[in-house]
């Protein structure tokens, strides 16, 4: 692996439009860092990587790539509308829009820098995100959404060589591009059985959780309790992102709102 020259790096943060989470994250996350977003399935990661995208480009000027390793650009682009009109997704995707969801539509369309969000969908070799990237002009931050998806020529079975050389492929990204590399994850349902369901770092198998650990500079768990616990005492919009690890900051607990018909997440309590 070529030696980068660390020299020209510009560590200027990228805001994810998450107030309190940014405050955590000294701003924002770092150029040139990686971040891991895990949870366990039907927690909201899409959404909340969406939410995040959505606010770059309106924040920053900034455009962003998101990489979906398992779904059509088309169901990303429903999701993201979604995520930036505030209309149900499910009006979206049936094709049923009264006139004021279709002027949220235009209005998110003509205001939200959509046209700065590039979707790919195609299953990428981690060795060609980098070259793609680097033809979009003002490149803000990379979203790889789905870790199980991304794939390498020289290892093509699970071993401690394919996790590490994967993850240091990711991490040559966000160094090369100088911008945020974002990486998504699903955790293992193997657990399910314990009464506390906050995920962990650890409830990865010990290869990926090794290589996770080694090569990233901030992880997010986000969790939702009334998923698991559908009582009264639990708040359905109520969405908890725990910070892990944080390369140059404190860990701690962040309380998102997450509005299931918009697939939106923003702060709690706005």
């Amino acid at each position: 692996m070529s030696e980068i020259d660390c020299s020209c790096i510009d560590y200027k943060r990228i805001p994810t439009g998450l107030k309190n989470l940014d405050r955590y994250l000294g701003g924002g996350l770092a150029s040139s860092s990686v971040t891991l977003i895990a949870c366990r399935p039907g927690m909201g990661k899409t959404s909340l990587v969406l939410s995040i995208a959505s606010n770059i480009p309106v924040l920053t000027g900034k455009s962003v790539v998101y990489f979906t390793m398992n779904t059509k650009n088309k169901e990303i682009s429903q999701k993201l509308l979604s995520v930036q009109s505030g209309v149900k997704i499910g009006r979206i995707m049936n094709n049923k829009l009264n006139k004021d969801e279709l002027e949220k539509i235009i209005y998110a369309i003509n205001h939200a820098n959509i046209d700065s969000i590039y979707l790919c969908d195609r299953v990428m070799n981690v060795k060609n995100i980098a070259p793609l990237c680097g033809s979009i002009s003002n490149l803000g931050m990379v979203i790889i959404d789905g870790f199980r998806w991304v794939s390498d020529d020289k290892y093509t079975e699970e071993s401690t060589q394919h996790q590490n050389m994967i993850m240091r492929d990711i991490m040559n990204i966000a160094m090369t591009l100088n911008v945020p590399v974002i990486l998504t994850a699903i955790i293992p349902r193997i657990n399910e059985h314990r009464k506390n369901m906050r995920p962990k770092l650890s409830d990865f198998d010990l290869l990926t959780y090794k290589a996770f650990l080694k090569y990233t500079d901030v992880v997010l768990l986000l969790h939702r309790e009334y998923y698991f616990f559908n009582t009264d005492n639990n708040d359905p919009c109520l969405a908890e992102c725990i910070i892990d690890k944080n390369r140059t900051g404190d860990c701690g607990t962040v309380y998102l709102h997450w509005d299931y018909e918009t697939l939106r997440f923003k702060d709690w309590g706005i």
